[in-house]
Protein backbone atom coordinates (compact mmCIF):
# COMPACT_ATOMS: atom_id res chain seq x y z
CA UNK A 1 0.00 0.00 0.00
CA UNK A 2 1.30 3.40 -1.00
CA UNK A 3 2.88 5.62 1.81
CA UNK A 4 3.66 2.34 4.25
CA UNK A 5 6.35 0.75 5.71
CA UNK A 6 7.35 -1.85 7.74
CA UNK A 7 9.80 -1.51 10.13
CA UNK A 8 11.49 -4.36 11.15
CA UNK A 9 13.22 -4.78 14.74
CA UNK A 10 14.70 -7.45 16.89
CA UNK A 11 12.58 -8.12 19.36
CA UNK A 12 9.68 -7.05 22.34
CA UNK A 13 12.11 -4.69 23.99
CA UNK A 14 12.73 -2.54 21.11
CA UNK A 15 8.82 -3.12 19.37
CA UNK A 16 7.30 -1.30 22.71
CA UNK A 17 9.28 1.55 22.46
CA UNK A 18 8.86 1.89 18.78
CA UNK A 19 4.98 1.31 19.10
CA UNK A 20 5.17 4.68 21.47
CA UNK A 21 6.46 7.12 18.55
CA UNK A 22 5.39 4.94 15.16
CA UNK A 23 2.77 6.45 13.07
CA UNK A 24 0.25 3.54 13.33
CA UNK A 25 -1.69 4.63 10.49
CA UNK A 26 1.24 4.23 7.98
CA UNK A 27 3.69 2.33 10.08
CA UNK A 28 3.82 -1.52 11.23
CA UNK A 29 6.07 -2.98 13.72
CA UNK A 30 7.56 -6.63 12.75
CA UNK A 31 10.03 -7.91 16.31
CA UNK A 32 11.63 -11.06 14.62
CA UNK A 33 12.12 -12.89 18.21
CA UNK A 34 15.85 -13.96 17.54
CA UNK A 35 18.67 -13.93 14.92
CA UNK A 36 17.74 -14.88 11.72
CA UNK A 37 18.87 -17.65 9.56
CA UNK A 38 21.96 -17.28 7.28
CA UNK A 39 19.65 -17.54 3.67
CA UNK A 40 22.41 -17.37 1.90
CA UNK A 41 24.13 -20.86 2.87
CA UNK A 42 20.64 -22.12 3.72
CA UNK A 43 17.98 -24.05 1.38
CA UNK A 44 14.62 -22.95 0.58
CA UNK A 45 12.89 -25.79 3.04
CA UNK A 46 14.92 -24.52 5.92
CA UNK A 47 13.98 -20.97 5.09
CA UNK A 48 10.49 -21.64 4.61
CA UNK A 49 10.15 -23.63 8.33
CA UNK A 50 12.41 -20.99 9.73
CA UNK A 51 10.27 -19.17 12.75
CA UNK A 52 11.77 -15.88 12.49
CA UNK A 53 11.41 -16.14 8.40
CA UNK A 54 7.53 -17.14 9.21
CA UNK A 55 7.11 -13.84 10.67
CA UNK A 56 8.37 -12.04 7.64
CA UNK A 57 5.99 -13.84 5.41
CA UNK A 58 3.06 -13.80 7.57
CA UNK A 59 3.53 -10.20 8.30
CA UNK A 60 4.77 -8.20 4.28
CA UNK A 61 2.60 -11.24 2.24
CA UNK A 62 -0.57 -11.88 4.81
CA UNK A 63 1.32 -15.19 4.33
CA UNK A 64 0.07 -18.17 6.53
CA UNK A 65 2.49 -21.31 7.23
CA UNK A 66 -0.65 -23.72 6.56
CA UNK A 67 0.05 -22.78 2.65
CA UNK A 68 3.80 -23.62 1.57
CA UNK A 69 3.36 -25.01 -2.57
CA UNK A 70 2.83 -23.95 -5.59
CA UNK A 71 2.11 -20.30 -6.22
CA UNK A 72 1.22 -19.52 -2.64
CA UNK A 73 5.04 -20.41 -1.72
CA UNK A 74 5.63 -17.57 0.41
CA UNK A 75 9.55 -17.41 -1.58
CA UNK A 76 8.04 -17.61 -5.27
CA UNK A 77 5.32 -14.75 -4.18
CA UNK A 78 8.28 -12.68 -2.49
CA UNK A 79 10.48 -12.81 -5.37
CA UNK A 80 7.50 -10.39 -6.96
CA UNK A 81 7.44 -7.24 -5.31
CA UNK A 82 4.03 -6.64 -6.01
CA UNK A 83 3.12 -9.25 -3.60
CA UNK A 84 4.51 -7.24 -0.39
CA UNK A 85 1.67 -5.53 1.49
CA UNK A 86 3.89 -2.54 2.11
CA UNK A 87 5.66 -0.03 -0.16
CA UNK A 88 8.98 0.09 2.17
CA UNK A 89 10.81 -2.37 4.77
CA UNK A 90 12.52 -0.45 6.77
CA UNK A 91 15.60 -2.77 8.70
CA UNK A 92 16.03 -0.57 12.30
CA UNK A 93 18.09 -2.98 14.72
CA UNK A 94 19.98 -2.16 17.53
CA UNK A 95 23.53 -0.59 17.57
CA UNK A 96 25.79 -2.97 18.87
CA UNK A 97 27.68 -5.83 16.99
CA UNK A 98 24.43 -7.78 17.35
CA UNK A 99 22.21 -5.59 15.67
CA UNK A 100 24.61 -5.12 12.58
CA UNK A 101 25.13 -8.36 12.03
CA UNK A 102 21.10 -9.02 12.48
CA UNK A 103 20.80 -7.18 10.18
CA UNK A 104 23.03 -8.11 7.83
CA UNK A 105 21.45 -11.45 8.12
CA UNK A 106 18.21 -9.76 6.82
CA UNK A 107 19.70 -8.38 3.94
CA UNK A 108 20.83 -11.47 2.74
CA UNK A 109 17.82 -12.91 3.26
CA UNK A 110 16.11 -10.32 1.05
CA UNK A 111 19.27 -10.34 -1.85
CA UNK A 112 18.42 -14.11 -2.23
CA UNK A 113 14.71 -14.42 -2.06
CA UNK A 114 13.45 -10.56 -3.02
CA UNK A 115 16.17 -9.49 -4.85
CA UNK A 116 13.59 -6.95 -6.97
CA UNK A 117 12.27 -4.89 -3.80
CA UNK A 118 15.75 -4.35 -3.52
CA UNK A 119 16.20 -3.42 -7.00
CA UNK A 120 13.30 -0.94 -6.80
CA UNK A 121 14.08 1.11 -4.03
CA UNK A 122 11.99 -0.67 -1.20
CA UNK A 123 14.88 -2.22 1.21
CA UNK A 124 16.11 0.88 3.75
CA UNK A 125 18.18 1.24 6.93
CA UNK A 126 17.92 3.44 9.55
CA UNK A 127 21.34 3.58 11.51
CA UNK A 128 20.14 4.13 15.21
CA UNK A 129 22.45 6.34 17.86
CA UNK A 130 25.26 4.21 19.47
CA UNK A 131 26.55 7.60 21.01
CA UNK A 132 24.05 10.64 22.16
CA UNK A 133 25.65 14.16 24.09
CA UNK A 134 23.72 16.18 26.21
CA UNK A 135 24.88 19.63 26.45
CA UNK A 136 24.39 21.80 29.24
CA UNK A 137 21.31 24.15 28.21
CA UNK A 138 20.16 22.28 25.65
CA UNK A 139 16.48 21.17 26.38
CA UNK A 140 15.81 17.63 27.05
CA UNK A 141 12.95 16.95 25.04
CA UNK A 142 14.44 18.37 22.12
CA UNK A 143 15.76 15.33 20.47
CA UNK A 144 16.84 17.81 17.76
CA UNK A 145 19.48 19.62 19.72
CA UNK A 146 21.46 16.65 21.10
CA UNK A 147 24.68 15.82 18.85
CA UNK A 148 24.77 12.10 18.08
CA UNK A 149 26.78 9.16 16.30
CA UNK A 150 26.73 5.63 14.78
CA UNK A 151 30.06 5.22 15.52
CA UNK A 152 32.90 5.20 17.93
CA UNK A 153 34.69 6.96 15.58
CA UNK A 154 31.93 9.55 14.96
CA UNK A 155 31.14 10.21 18.88
CA UNK A 156 35.61 11.14 18.89
CA UNK A 157 34.98 13.35 16.40
CA UNK A 158 32.03 15.41 17.57
CA UNK A 159 34.02 15.23 21.24
CA UNK A 160 37.04 17.00 19.55
CA UNK A 161 34.83 19.69 17.78
CA UNK A 162 32.90 19.87 20.69
CA UNK A 163 36.32 20.93 23.06
CA UNK A 164 38.06 22.90 19.80
CA UNK A 165 34.87 25.13 20.64
CA UNK A 166 35.23 25.25 24.02
CA UNK A 167 32.32 23.15 25.09
CA UNK A 168 33.85 21.38 27.75
CA UNK A 169 31.07 20.18 30.19
CA UNK A 170 28.84 17.84 28.36
CA UNK A 171 27.48 14.15 29.05
CA UNK A 172 28.24 11.19 26.43
CA UNK A 173 25.88 8.03 26.96
CA UNK A 174 26.50 4.80 25.14
CA UNK A 175 23.33 3.03 23.54
CA UNK A 176 23.42 -0.47 22.72
CA UNK A 177 19.93 -1.09 22.21
CA UNK A 178 16.66 1.05 20.89
CA UNK A 179 15.14 0.53 24.06
CA UNK A 180 17.68 2.61 25.88
CA UNK A 181 17.10 5.96 23.96
CA UNK A 182 14.47 8.76 25.38
CA UNK A 183 11.34 8.12 23.48
CA UNK A 184 11.46 11.72 21.64
CA UNK A 185 14.88 10.70 20.63
CA UNK A 186 14.16 7.73 19.53
CA UNK A 187 11.02 9.23 17.40
CA UNK A 188 13.39 11.55 16.37
CA UNK A 189 16.23 9.50 15.01
CA UNK A 190 14.88 6.22 14.10
CA UNK A 191 10.98 6.62 13.57
CA UNK A 192 9.98 9.83 11.65
CA UNK A 193 10.53 8.97 8.51
CA UNK A 194 11.55 13.05 7.77
CA UNK A 195 14.13 13.34 10.50
CA UNK A 196 15.42 9.93 11.20
CA UNK A 197 19.06 8.73 9.40
CA UNK A 198 17.91 6.24 6.62
CA UNK A 199 19.61 4.69 3.68
CA UNK A 200 18.18 3.03 0.39
CA UNK A 201 20.42 0.01 -0.23
CA UNK A 202 21.24 -1.03 -3.23
CA UNK A 203 22.21 -4.58 -4.38
CA UNK A 204 26.41 -3.74 -3.99
CA UNK A 205 25.58 -2.12 -0.94
CA UNK A 206 23.79 -5.54 -0.08
CA UNK A 207 26.56 -7.61 -1.59
CA UNK A 208 29.32 -5.88 0.22
CA UNK A 209 27.70 -5.61 3.49
CA UNK A 210 27.50 -9.96 3.03
CA UNK A 211 30.69 -10.30 1.90
CA UNK A 212 32.35 -8.35 4.94
CA UNK A 213 30.31 -10.54 7.36
CA UNK A 214 31.44 -13.62 5.09
CA UNK A 215 28.23 -14.55 3.23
Amino acid sequence: MPGTECLIVEGDSAAKSVDQVRDARHQAILALQGKPLNAIKAGRAAVRKNEVFLRVFETLLGYRSSDTSGVNDPLVRLASSQHCVYESIVLLMDPDADGIHCGVLMMAFFRKFAADLIRAGRLHVVRPPMFVFRLPGHARLDPSQWPVASSPEHADAIERTLRQHGVDRFEKIRHRGLGSLDIPLLGYSCVDPVSRRQSSLTIKEVDSAITLFGG
